[in-house]
């Protein structure tokens, strides 16, 4: 059922259409045009006029253009309808709220605007539409012809456009594809045959005359006479095509020239109407004087060959295109003894040994074919009988069009070149058979083709042990892996980086063999040297070597840690002696003793362990430049005034992944050793800068990847090293200080901690000039990270936590335990995982978990993984002196999980204890 006001609005004003309902049916009070009912004569006939147009018609009325519209807008409208009828143009059609409200300015000044195939961007349906539109804008009037709003007629012409656009981008392809088409066309209309279209190739042809729009006899007034106008007219009139080759024509090609002779390739083909009678004449062809010209000039030249290649001493021939020689110089009647014609087609085979001709004739045969030059060695029969060895090479001689007219051929004699490479090869099957290394020729997939008599000798094989089988089945399976690489190298053409593999012998007997090899097409040819002999001499002076540099690094370990030993000795037994006789005020002093005593063995552990590559190191993404400025004037207090120090850290500067506690221990030891190099002053240099280490360095250095890298280095301009002290400036306990002058470890810390850091270290020094020493760290993939706080506090008590402690190391334990009481911690003490294994496992309060990494029957990290697995959030403090697994934090430390290297002071672990503590 209607509503009241509906059927009140229907009486008032009754429209047809769906449109014409809703403006019926609308609440219009709300709009600037107020209630249906007060609406002017003159505004609802305009309206009943659009309503019942089939014409997409608006109504835009006021200066805030509300819209009335008939059923053909609310199509075009789309989506938008039916909201937009009542609403303001403006706020419907946002898109183009500016080009209407120019149009609704205009209509309302009493003025009409008209536009042809406007271009719009509309959103009709849920997307912007690029549209064109012809839209004609009128004002409406009204009872006192006062304009009241616009009346908007809106045609939409896209389709028409779009298909125009379409239309002229097809004339201009085909124009283009006409212009660029090969040879000259031209397109003639009617029975004078006037220009219509000519491409660039015929105004080429006729010197770029103006010819568009002129008759052919009014254009090319000089081929009256020529035939060519009398063609044009009965191909006219016929209707039948035309179709002439190398045909001559006489051109004037530029103004003040005389007529220019050409040979062309012409077509004249008739062009029909709709209804088939003819309405001109399409013209293509090609210009082909060159060809022509080149042809004559060909053949003058084979003419002139001929008379050159007889005075040649060597056999000169000739073949037509399909291979059946046709001619021959006079040396090669004078060898062969035959009379001149007895060679010609296929005669020539009579002079070839019948046991080349069957080859050399397929050969020749594939050269045909494929166009291609063509080359064989054969032996060829002299007039006496005597065969002899010969190179035969034929080339293709073409046209421009790249067709063969003739073959020419030559013979040369290599006999002596035959019997020295005979011979060559007499000496290559001695050498074969007698040589010790092992040699043989294999598929480029591993499987052996030929093999040498050394393979015996050596390993006990004979051919049919070898031949046929895979080089694998006679490699060692732990040089499998080698053997891979070696396979790989031989399946790509070229010299293959040398290996060496262990053969097992046919008596199990395993022999090292150096490789060398090389892949030419589909064989690889390998060379191998049985080098058993010469590796067990370079393990055993390798162990000779270790040995020397073990008791090397045992007697300076003893010598140090003896000194050390008898001060931390002599001090507990002198305050021992002291508390008996009451001297306690003196107990201080030697407390201090004993306790840089140890601090002293801190110190040598920690190089031992730098030297060994097991010290734990807090790896992370570094700011190396940061990291170099912020020790600058710690290295002027240290170095002293005497010491030029220049700073040059390069911008850009990759972060590197790093320990930068152990890089700025480096760096001081480095700056140190250069201080002691220039005792009467010099400069010391350190700059930071970005490197790459490509394969071929890698290759040349053990140890080192290939990749990107952050390079510091550290140069002096002191008294430089002798390349005998720089080979063994990395040695333990190796220095060329004085006794007590130095430990002998700073250099081989540094050496062990770029190792460790998968870097590299290089010295490079001259004696009188300096020493540079350049460390090469990994550059990281991430940005570095903020510096972490190292200050210690006051450290606050606990608050009663359970703290479970397992070493196994009683003294250590003991302390730990003490640190723990006297904060007001409670404690769980075990010295072994076994006996806190089944406290860990239990419901009992543990809310940080102390453990040692080295432990018995199990270490400490899975000692943490057993005890998350019950508790993942328990908290967990590592404390290490000594352990492989944990040499670099970052690779071994999980969440919520932290590490203290031994030996550490007691406020240091209280104060990591209660930080950890009071992390949620």
């Amino acid at each position: 059922m209607p509503s009241a006001r509906s059927t009140i609005h229907s009486r008032l004003f009754d429209l047809p259409g769906e449109a014409g309902r809703i403006i019926a049916d609308f609440d219009w009070s709300q709009t600037s045009l107020g209630p249906i009912g007060g609406w002017q004569q003159s505004l609802r006939t305009t309206i009943g006029l659009i309503i019942r147009s089939p014409v997409p018609m608006t109504l835009l009325m006021g200066s805030d253009g509300v819209m009335l519209y008939n059923d053909a807008f609310a199509a075009f409208a789309g989506a938008r309808h039916p909201q937009a009828l009542g609403s303001k143009v403006r706020e419907s059609w946002p898109e183009v709220a500016d080009f209407n409200a120019n149009v609704i300015s205009i209509g309302l000044a009493g003025e009409s605007v008209f536009y042809t195939n406007q271009r719009m961007t509309l959103h009709r349906n849920g997307r912007a539409e690029q549209v064109w539109m012809t839209l004609g804008y009128s004002p409406v009037l009204d009872d006192a012809d006062q304009p009241i709003g616009v009346l908007a007629v809106v045609t939409e012409t896209t389709g028409m456009v779009l298909q125009e656009k379409a239309s002229i981008k097809e004339r201009e392809r085909f124009r283009q594809m006409f212009d660029q088409a090969t040879g000259f066309m031209a397109l003639l209309r009617g029975p004078d045959h006037v220009f219509d279209l000519v491409n660039a190739g015929y105004l080429q042809l006729i010197g770029h005359r103006n010819v568009t729009g002129k008759a052919v006899r009014d254009a090319l007034p000089e081929v009256i006479g020529q035939g060519y106008l009398e063609l044009l007219d009965e191909v006219f009139s016929s209707g039948k095509p035309f179709s002439g080759t190398e045909m001559t024509v006489t051109l004037q090609r530029s103004p003040d020239a005389p007529g220019e002779q050409r040979f062309i390739d012409l077509e004249f083909q008739p062009v029909r109407e709709d209804g088939g009678g003819i309405v001109g004449i399409f013209v293509k062809g090609t210009d082909v004087t060159d060809r022509i010209a080149a042809r004559h000039a060909a053949e003058a030249s084979a003419e002139q060959f001929q008379s050159f290649a007889q005075t040649l001493p060597n056999h000169v021939w000739m073949s037509q295109p399909d291979g059946l020689l046709d001619w021959f110089n006079e040396p090669v009647y004078t060898y062969s003894g035959h009379k001149p014609g007895q060679l010609d087609g296929t005669g020539w085979a009579m002079m070839v040994h019948p046991e080349d001709r069957e080859q050399a004739g397929a050969r020749w045969q594939e050269a045909l074919a494929a166009g291609t030059i063509y080359e064989m060695e054969f032996r060829l029969r002299r007039h006496d009988g005597a065969y002899r060895w010969h190179l035969a090479r034929a080339l293709p001689i073409r046209e421009p069009s790249g067709s063969i007219t003739r073959w020419v051929g030559t013979n040369t004699d290599i006999h002596h070149r035959k019997e020295a490479e005979a011979e060559t090869a007499a000496d290559l099957e001695r050498i074969w058979s007698s040589t010790e290394d092992l040699m043989a020729t294999a598929s480029t997939s591993g499987y052996l083709k030929s093999v040498n008599p050394a393979w015996a000798r050596v390993l006990g094989y004979d051919d049919a042990d070898l031949l046929g089988s895979h080089f694998a089945k006679f490699v060692d399976p732990e040089d499998q892996p080698k053997l891979a690489k070696l396979l790989a190298g031989m399946a790509a053409v070229g010299p293959i980086p040398k290996a060496e593999l262990r053969l097992m012998g046919k008596n199990g007997k395993r022999t090292v063999i150096a490789w060398s090899a090389d892949t030419v097409g589909p064989t690889s040819y390998l060379v191998g040297r049985d080098v058993t002999q010469q590796r067990v001499g370079e393990a055993a002076l390798r162990q000779s070597q270790k040995m020397e540099a073990v008791g090397q690094l045992t007697g300076g370990i003893a010598h140090d840690f003896n000194n050390i030993l008898a001060a931390i000795g002599g001090s507990i037994e002198v305050v021992r002696r002291l508390r008996k006789s009451g001297r306690a005020e003196e107990v201080d002093r030697f407390l201090a003793a004993a306790e840089a005593a140890t601090q002293r063995a801190s110190g040598l552990t920690h190089r031992l362990l730098a030297f060994s590559r097991l010290q734990s190191l807090d790896a992370r993404a570094e700011d190396v430049n940061l990291v170099v400025e912020g020790m600058e004037d710690l290295l002027r207090r240290t170095l002293g005034e005497r010491i030029d120090l220049k700073m040059e850290c390069r911008p850009a500067v990759w972060p590197a992944y790093t320990d930068a506690n152990q890089l700025e221990s480096a760096i001081l030891n480095l700056a140190i050793n250069a201080r002691d190099a220039m005792p009467e002053g010099g400069r010391l240099t350190i700059e930071t800068s970005n490197a790459r280490l490509d394969e071929t360095y890698a290759n040349d250095h053990a140890e080192v990847s290939p990749g990107e890298y952050v390079a510091v280095s550290v140069s002096d301009t002191g008294t430089g090293m002798t390349p005998e002290v720089v080979a063994k400036a990395f040695d333990p306990f190796f220095t060329t200080k004085p006794v007590g002058q130095g430990t002998g470890l700073g250099l081989s810390m540094i050496y062990g901690f770029a190792k460790q850091s998968s870097g590299h270290i290089r010295i490079y020094s001259e004696v009188g000039r300096g020493t540079t020493i350049k460390l090469f760290l990994p550059r990281a993939q991430s940005e570095s990270a903020e510096p972490e706080s190292t200050a210690i506090l006051n450290v606050p008590k606990g608050h009663g936590e359970t703290v479970m402690v397992v070493e196994d190391e009683p003294t250590v334990r003991l302390l730990i335990v003490e640190v723990l009481k006297e904060l007001g911690y409670k404690y769980l003490e075990y010295a072994d995982p076994a006996a806190a294994i089944p406290i860990l496992n239990s419901p009992a309060t543990v809310d940080l978990l102390v453990t040692d990494v080295g432990l018995p029957y199990m270490n400490g990290r899975q000692l943490a993984e057993l005890a998350r697995a019950r508790r993942p959030t328990l908290k967990v403090l590592f404390i290490t002196g000594y352990a492989q697994t944990a040499a670099v934090r970052g690779d071994f430390l999980e969440r919520d999980m932290e590490m203290l290297t031994k030996p550490f002071t007691l406020d240091s672990l209280a104060a990591k204890i209660r930080a950890m503590l009071s992390t949620s």
